[in-house]
């Protein structure tokens, strides 16, 4: 089941509000298989053809890890509209796709001055040579960013980024 652990990482998700088990990766896979990939546009699976499966074999007595090919049918299958499908939801998709989103700004609103004040800390600043040439700046729209990231670069540069002066980022949050 793909849909309970998606919809936990895409929510829960965030590296400024502390701990909770939710890695970067599994923050943009869940915001892919979520918001993006669906089986009714190809464009959005037919990359995937390749999947490594890590295992343990017991024979051996130590992990493998192999690579399979999955079938345009297999990967159809396994995206969130080809499940919505099957179970009786009483919500259509991209309305429960909304307020997921919803909630996850709501999280983030709520939290805004723990995020900036994460961001400023001395240990999350550039290089005096970024400073000087005012690289990093953050986006404006830092919100969508949490929300909902658009390309696994913005996720990095999410990630990476860092607050010039601090007092300018806790002035914007208060």
């Amino acid at each position: 089941n793909y849909l309970m652990p998606a919809m936990q990482n895409s929510v829960f998700f965030n590296k400024f509000l502390g701990r909770n088990g939710t890695s970067a990766k599994e923050f943009w896979f869940a915001c892919e298989f979520l918001f993006v990939t669906r089986a009714s546009k190809r464009q959005t699976w037919q990359d995937a053809h390749l999947q490594r499966q890590s295992y343990v074999d017991e024979m051996l007595g130590r992990r493998v890890t192999r690579t399979i090919e999955l079938s345009n049918d297999q990967l159809r299958s396994m995206c969130l509209d080809s499940i919505w499908g099957l179970v009786d939801f009483r919500m259509p998709l991209e309305l429960f796709c909304t307020r997921l989103k919803a909630e996850r700004r709501k999280i983030i609103r709520a939290n805004k001055r723990q995020i900036w004040h994460y961001l400023a800390l001395p240990s999350n600043r550039p290089t005096a040579a970024t400073f000087a040439t005012g690289i990093g700046a953050f986006p404006v729209d830092y919100e969508s960013l949490l929300v909902c990231p658009a390309t696994p670069e913005e996720m990095m540069e999410l990630a990476r980024y860092r607050v010039m002066h601090s007092a300018d980022a806790l002035e914007v949050a208060a």
